[in-house]
């Protein structure tokens, strides 16, 4: 089976663990006063780096709000959303926020498989919620392989990090990651894989 792959004349982004409306996280783990200061940073901060034609694929964790709230938040943040479900994501949830919000773009946002492979550049990328021990062309020496996942929250010492098992490239691509919580372009995880 062929691996498809993204277009070069996208711009193309992955985020993860945006946990919009999850007071929890937003007080307790992010230090934001309230989930509504949260969510307002995040959208933010998404909308500073992504482009209205940009898609950006979303490593689940995405909400904690009802669809209504998730759907306002969703009219709000630029580019197309692709969104690979997370341990907090309820599928039937997701189709009814991507069907309600995206009624004018729906052929361009959708929900992937739970595993999403695909070829980008050089590069094989498998995107993931959960950091995999193994991947599509993890073990080869001689292509680029490189798995993007969320989960973790930034913590290398999860207790649900699987064991690196190749000379493939694991990312975790979480807004805990990144200073400023914002999405990051796939071309900096495949530049910074290149020998």
């Amino acid at each position: 089976m062929n691996t498809p792959r993204l277009s070069p004349d996208t711009r193309y982004w992955a985020t993860s663990d945006t946990h919009f409306g999850h007071r929890y996280v937003a007080v307790e783990k992010r230090g934001f006063r309230s989930r509504a200061d949260h969510d307002a940073e995040l959208i933010d901060a998404w909308n500073d780096v992504v482009g209205p034609d940009d898609v950006v694929i979303h490593l689940g964790d995405v909400t904690f709000r009802n669809v209504t709230d998730t759907v306002a938040i969703f009219s709000q943040l630029k580019g197309h959303l692709k969104i690979v479900p997370g341990n907090h994501d309820a599928s039937r949830v997701l189709r009814r926020i991507i069907d309600t919000k995206l009624s004018k773009n729906k052929s361009q946002s959708e929900i992937l498989p739970r595993l999403y492979e695909v070829k980008y550049d050089s590069a094989y990328l498998s995107f993931c919620h959960y950091p995999l021990a193994a991947w599509n062309q993890s073990d080869s020496t001689t292509k680029l392989s490189i798995n993007l996942h969320g989960h973790l929250h930034g913590s290398s010492d999860h207790h649900h990090a699987a064991p690196y098992l190749g000379p493939g490239f694991r990312y975790d691509v979480g807004v805990d990651t990144v200073p400023g919580f914002a999405p990051v372009m796939l071309d900096s995880y495949v530049e910074r894989s290149r020998p």
